[in-house]
């Protein structure tokens, strides 16, 4: 998706992006072999030839932190394939939603490999394995994990190329929280954590500091649930993305041409 993507370039917008792919350069090669029939005023080839060879260089080199920089941030859905493997999808329980709440567990998945935080245990190491991932998945997670995290510790000052999963499903339709999304689209959860929700995560932390390894327990599948299901979620945001993107190029396209050819009418 990045190599068919010209909106990270400075000046270019989505039009732009669209007349470009209409030329002919449906990708950065493209655009660098035809760029003498695009039209274009020479300075502007050469700006943003410049713009997607530093581009090339940087995705060849794994830099995520690039492209968080250059896309728009609307926009930043279309790293995600390139860079998947430099994601953490990531989910917090609290024990509550107000200021005075603190953070109780952190799930986090990268690279296949699930890790737990855990409050009075390994939560202050938190701060140190983010600073790792510079992609971050969540859901709602701009509003809610993310800001709760940066309260908790001074020191998580990192900005990731955050893909926040509920806006992005959102503009695909795609209405409500984790759990109805996932229902929505046939995602099943283990019959245990089934019917949970985040004040059953705080009822169960309660239950936890009073000793019950039951809840311990149940609160840590209940998390990892949610971080599993990310993954998934952020395939089919991606996607789904993917083919609004290409549906509403293909209406523009469509409304041009008519637009030309009665233009072309008129002046006969």
């Amino acid at each position: 998706m990045l190599r068919r993507t010209f909106v990270h370039v400075p000046g270019v917008g989505a039009t732009t992006e669209w007349r470009l792919w209409r030329a002919g350069a449906g990708d950065w090669d493209e655009f660098l072999a035809s760029a003498d029939r695009l039209r274009l005023k020479p300075e502007t080839v050469e700006r943003i030839a410049e713009h997607l060879a530093r581009s090339r260089e940087r995705l060849e080199a794994g830099d995520c932190l690039f492209f968080r920089d250059c896309l728009p941030r609307q926009q930043w859905w279309r790293a995600y394939p390139d860079f998947a493997r430099q994601a953490a999808y990531l989910d917090i329980e609290t024990t509550g939603m107000g200021d005075w709440a603190e953070v109780t567990v952190v799930g986090l998945l990268a690279q296949g490999r699930m890790q737990v935080f855990v409050r009075h245990e390994n939560l202050t190491e938190l701060p140190g394995v983010l600073r790792q991932y510079p992609m971050i998945v969540t859901f709602y997670g701009s509003v809610f994990d993310m800001p709760f995290l940066r309260r908790r510790f001074s020191n998580l000052t990192f900005e990731p190329l955050h893909l926040d999963l509920c806006f992005l499903l959102r503009r695909l339709g795609r209405r409500g929280g984790l759990k109805a999304v996932e229902q929505a689209l046939g995602m099943e959860r283990s019959e245990h954590t089934r019917g949970l929700n985040g004040f059953d995560a705080v009822r169960l932390w309660r239950e936890w500091e009073r000793g019950s390894r039951t809840a311990r327990q149940l609160l840590l599948d209940y998390n990892r649930e949610d971080v599993m299901h990310l993954e998934r979620l952020a395939q089919v945001a991606y996607e789904g993305l993917w083919q609004k993107l290409l549906a509403e190029y293909a209406a523009w396209r469509e409304r041009t041409a008519d637009k030309a050819a009665r233009r072309a009418g008129r002046s006969r």
